[in-house]
């Protein structure tokens, strides 16, 4: 990975929005992976 540093903040910022976006991308996999769950239950029963 190329990184760039024109600023203190920059690579902090850039690392910053990497974890938000890892967030965002968490929390459609655990909606994704709840749904799943409740179909998987509901199958079942």
């Amino acid at each position: 990975m190329e990184k760039v540093q024109l600023f203190r903040g920059d690579t902090i910022l850039i690392k910053m929005s990497r974890e938000a976006g890892k967030e965002v991308v968490n929390r459609k996999l655990n909606a994704i992976n709840k749904l799943l769950m409740e179909e998987s239950d509901r199958l079942q029963s």
